[in-house]
């Protein structure tokens, strides 16, 4: 496209080319690829204001990316999640609302604003600060706000209780714990089917050990523990009390069976599509037909003459190395 020169005065279509070119930025050096526009009839150099991507953004990028600050991208995802406003984020973090848009739209925040920032971010401490200033929200938008952190909090507490030992070992079937799964796995044993307690913990052990036996690998990375009604998850009355609150369509029904009162797990949504590969759900649906007739108690039976469970002791962790053994 031709343009009038503003140096020369002549018409000319000017020549973009790209040159590095080095910020200082808050006494960081910072190298950018820069595209300018050149004239070809008297040789001046120009800023290109067109240009798609701007240079100083870019720079501004990689500083927080070397002092690992917060990038404005992460603060918008951040605050749609939750559906606060800039007014209400703002508020919450004492800003004027007109610097937490500067910050959205590409300023560089000072220390003091991205520490902020930072604490805001974390689930735990933006529910603390929403409890301390409850007046910024109407009732019902505080309440789904608050609703909606409490199970991000439940989880990022539940997954990093599991993963304080990180490194998948023979205990775990050679798996990091993945939560998702283990959501997913509940609910292909309890969509529109209530299953009692007991029993949807040893579909768990034998869904786990089954696809070890086959794969060399469990679905879900869960320990499981010898305990006196059978092998089951350890922490097991954490987990699906972690869950209960991360997932809502998983709920607890409790029916009187006998002389004892039953707690029966079900789930209202269907397991999410896509988690498992067709392999592991050959293996999932093999075991709720195999135990599809079995009560609570004829599965506890069942699992006692496991050699995984009579070679150890109360308490004890389940080695995935028994699933040689399956009966199943």
């Amino acid at each position: 496209m031709n343009r009038v020169c503003p140096e020369c005065g002549k018409t000319s279509e000017w020549e973009i080319f790209t040159r590095t070119e080095e910020f200082d930025i808050k006494n960081e050096k910072i190298t950018v690829d820069m595209q300018l526009l050149r004239c070809p009839a008297c040789g001046e150099e120009f800023e290109d204001m067109n240009a798609k991507i701007d240079p100083y953004n870019q720079a501004y990028e990689e500083y927080r990316r070397r002092k690992g600050m917060v990038h404005p991208a992460q603060i918008v995802d951040f605050r749609k999640k939750y559906g606060l406003t800039q007014k209400e984020l703002s508020e919450l973090l004492g800003f004027g609302g007109v610097t937490l848009s500067r910050y959205e739209n590409g300023a560089l925040q000072d220390e003091a604003h991205d520490q902020l920032l930072q604490f805001a971010m974390q689930p735990a401490n933006l529910f603390g600060l929403i409890k301390q200033k409850p007046d910024i929200f109407s009732d019902d938008k505080r309440k789904a706000i608050l609703y909606r952190l409490d199970q991000d909090v439940t989880t990022l507490s539940l997954t990093k209780d599991y993963l304080r030992n990180d490194k998948p070992s023979i205990l775990s079937g050679n798996k990091p714990f993945d939560l998702e799964k283990v959501i997913n796995l509940i609910k292909f044993f309890t969509y529109l089917n209530p299953v009692v307690k007991s029993k949807l913990l040893k579909l768990l052990f034998y869904a786990d050990f089954s696809n070890y036996k086959e794969t060399g690998f469990s679905i879900t990375g869960l320990n499981y523990a010898h305990l006196q009604y059978g092998p089951v998850p350890d922490q097991y009355d954490y987990l699906l009390a972690s869950i209960l609150k991360i997932d809502t369509a998983l709920r607890v029904d409790i029916q009187t069976i006998g002389d004892y009162m039953g707690e029966l797990y079900v789930s209202d949504t269907p397991p999410t599509t896509g988690v498992f590969p067709e392999e592991i759900l050959y293996i999932i649906r093999k075991v709720i037909n195999y135990f599809h007739r079995f009560t609570a108690k004829a599965i506890e039976n069942f699992s006692h003459e496991e050699k995984g469970y009579k070679e150890t002791s109360q308490g004890e962790l389940i080695s995935y190395e028994f699933a040689k053994d399956l009966q199943i």
